[in-house]
């Protein structure tokens, strides 16, 4: 138990000595914990009651939650006693059944209804709204922004605020502040609109989980802590997980009337009946001005987090604060369709940032206005094409050429879609025609060239004794990123034929310098014995599991940006590394028999080889491979086939140099050949796999990943991802070995 641990439970102990008095109780339960309050649930024989324990910086709040809640008894639980100078609170249980977001639509209509109803009678006393604190809507923006500039790299536990990159990181952080800066002209005149509607009662964190239904079918509402007060509509946000909906639900749109009966549109046009019929405002003015309370509460939600530095829950907000700040972005695209001079510009930025979904929602309504515009068209076509969708650029192109024919470029857009859906004779057809009607054009050419060398990729892949090859030029490799045409082509061979050269992959000096670490560090193997940590592979060949540090870890090797992108396209984004290891070929080794890794998923059937790859393995040589050292003999399309049908199909032996590597799938057969050289041959050997799959296999002898938790704290995030699975398992394993001693 450490410092921090060991004072809350010495606070929570003396937070329930003073409940005690107030309530007795027999039994304690912590059933919420959070940065904002801990809460414990009280039972005893004169019932059950709630003990709130909020930080320094809520506890002003306390004695107005009392007045809220003797005033409005009982819709909101009745507080039996509160400390604010110690921030507790203790409060009767209200004995609903909790709302959630999933709850019938009339409970959510009621919720909404009910808050409506509270705020016209807390509009009729002025020394209820008078004890509630009050946000300055003039700043509401400033606030947001200066939250999202870079803080403190951490926040320790006590200290008075945090910046949003604490819970979202730095470039996360930036990146809202930026777009959200670029779009303050929109912004600020749009929030200014809330200040319009009269003040009133606010709740600040509105939503289902905090409130209950009882068995008269009223509703109550918890958790007043956020309390203020401000126009209504600021705690709308909540009800809905942010702005986007809401707002349109009032736009007037056919998608908002079509979307009237939803729950959203019961709840939203409940909320707005009850007002106005209670007199706070008529039903146009709320439809107009309510979106702007929607978000300006919102943003009050936002910045509030800043008060909550601890570590506790940071995952949550983590979430919760991403949500929200996409659902701002969301009003501001639905500001900038409504002023059509200000879409291109904005569109133009997304662009610039590569949010290119963004680009093309502005985008799409663009093309919407001006239908018979080939340039509108066109520039759509190529977002679509740079956020994946060649399915619908290739549309846009087509009908940005049935308006312009001659259009040389749009021929070119055409060919470099084709091109990454592989469609190579089309993708031909129209850069030829691109050069035909512009000899210079310089992307038509580059495309054709790359569409010359993809064809005879697919043509040397397809020769029996060939291996398939995707080969990357060295200004592709610096580059640092994998066309979307080489990266379908690579996918398309791998799943083709369950095996693939990737050449060119890695700087050839980046592998050299990885070949001398391992040369001093695994030495000691590099010797015939009986290593009690490295699996035994047949004749003079070992398995070892590699330590995953500075060298090994590298963001180039472990992330490698040439390879990566290929084997998540080959497994999905979520794949993760399952095994990280190297096997050592001492000279003189012998030929392995033929094998496939790991024995079929499902082997009383033949679903195996109907199935998509669950597992890729990347070889990646620290030797040269070639007929003296050895290679790794494929047969390829026997992933597809039983082992012992997959000699009939032919095999391969590829020459492998430095900065070169192999995919394999893990169904595919192959056995390692002999070094006949007077050097050892290791290789690399990283797995990666679907999530869900574990090798029960290969690593009895050894773990499949060796990691420390520092050199994990020190992995960049999206590398994090790819090993938290075994930190995690570790962490549960060692956790069962303790609760069994």
């Amino acid at each position: 138990m450490n410092i921090h641990e060991a004072s809350v439970q010495s606070i929570d102990a003396d937070a329930q000595r003073w409940a005690h008095a107030c309530f007795p109780f027999a039994h304690s339960a912590l059933v919420a914990d959070s940065p904002w309050a801990r809460t414990h649930r009280l039972a005893g024989e004169h019932g059950v009651a709630y003990l709130k324990i909020v930080p320094p910086q809520q506890r002003a709040v306390l004695p107005a939650v009392a007045v809220l809640a003797r005033h409005f008894a009982p819709r909101i639980p009745q507080v039996l006693a509160f400390d604010a100078q110690q921030g507790w609170m203790l409060s009767a249980s209200h004995d609903g059944a909790t709302l959630s977001y999933e709850s019938a639509s009339e409970d959510l209509r009621e919720l909404a209804q009910a808050f409506a109803r509270m705020q016209l009678q807390a509009a009729a006393a002025p020394e209820v709204l008078a004890c509630l604190p009050r946000p300055d809507l003039a700043t509401l923006l400033e606030q947001l922004l200066t939250f999202l500039r870079p803080g403190p790299a951490t926040a320790p536990q006590g200290t008075d605020g945090v910046h949003a990159d604490y819970f979202i990181g730095s470039e996360q952080a930036l990146r809202f502040e930026r777009a959200l800066q670029q779009r303050r002209r929109l912004l600020e005149p749009y929030l200014a609109q809330a200040a319009a509607l009269p003040l009133t009662l606010e709740h600040g964190d509105l939503r289902p989980p905090n409130a209950a239904l009882l068995a008269d079918g009223s509703c109550v509402l918890l958790d007043w802590d956020d309390a203020m007060l401000a126009p209504a509509g600021m705690s709308l946000h909540g009800l809905f997980s942010g702005c986007t909906m809401p707002t349109i639900l009032l736009s007037g749109s056919p998608a908002a009337q079509a979307a009237a009966g939803t729950p959203g549109g019961l709840m939203i046009h409940g909320y707005i009946d009850t007002l106005a019929q209670g007199g706070y405002a008529d039903v146009a003015t709320l439809r107009r001005l309510l979106p702007a309370a929607m978000c300006s509460g919102m943003i009050q939600f936002i910045v509030n987090f800043a008060r909550y530095p601890g570590t506790v829950a940071r995952a949550g907000v983590r979430g919760t604060l991403l949500a929200r700040l996409e659902s701002l972005l969301d009003v501001c695209d639905l500001l900038t369709v409504r002023q059509a001079s200000l879409t291109r510009e904005f569109a133009a930025d997304y662009e610039a940032h590569h949010e290119y979904g963004r680009a093309q929602h502005l985008l799409m309504d663009d093309a919407a206005r001006y239908p018979h515009d080939a340039a509108v068209v066109q520039r759509l076509a190529l977002v679509l094409h740079k956020r994946g969708d060649l399915e619908s650029a290739t549309e846009m192109y087509e009908r940005a050429l049935a308006l312009q024919p001659d259009g040389a470029p749009l021929h070119a857009g055409l060919g470099a879609v084709l091109m990454d859906d592989l469609q190579m004779a089309r993708s031909t057809e129209h850069l030829q025609r691109a050069l035909a009607l512009e000899p210079g054009l310089g992307a038509a050419q580059h495309s054709l060239a790359r569409a010359h060398a993809i064809a005879q990729m697919q043509l040397d892949a397809a020769q029996p004794e060939r291996m398939p090859i995707l080969r990357y030029t060295d200004a592709e490799r610096v580059g640092a990123e994998v066309a979307p045409a080489l990266l379908a082509l690579g996918a398309s061979l791998f799943q083709t034929y369950g095996t693939l050269q990737v050449d060119n992959a890695f700087a050839r000096e980046a592998i050299e310098h990885i070949q001398r670490t391992f040369f001093e560090r695994y030495l000691p193997y590099f010797r015939e014995d009986n290593h009690p940590d490295a699996l035994r592979l047949g004749d003079k060949r070992y398995m070892l599991t590699v330590d995953i540090d500075e060298t090994f870890g590298d963001p180039g090797l472990l992330g490698a940006p040439m390879v990566l992108p290929l084997i998540r396209k080959i497994l999905g984004d979520d794949c993760v590394l399952g095994a990280y290891t190297a096997v050592i070929s001492l000279p003189g080794s012998r030929d392995q028999r033929l094998h496939k890794d790991h024995p079929a998923l499902f082997p009383e059937t033949q679903w195996h080889f109907g199935l998509p790859c669950f597992a890729t393995q990347i070889i990646i040589p620290l030797v040269p491979l070639n007929e003296f050292t050895g290679t790794t003999r494929f047969y390829k399309g026997s992933h597809l086939l039983p082992t012992e049908q997959a000699e009939a199909s032919g095999s391969q032996d590829p020459v492998v140099p430095l900065g070169s590597c192999l995919l394999t799938d893990y169904r595919c057969a192959h056995r390692g050949l002999g070094n006949r050289s007077d050097t050892v041959r290791p290789i690399l050997t990283l797995i990666f796999n679907r999530p869900w799959f574990r090798d029960f296999k290969n690593y009895a002898q050894q773990p499949p990943l060796r990691i420390t938790d520092a050199a994990y704290e020190r992995m960049p995030e999206d590398l994090r991802a790819l090993v938290s699975w075994w930190r995690e398992e570790k962490r549960y394993s060692q956790l069962g070995r303790s609760l069994l001693l």
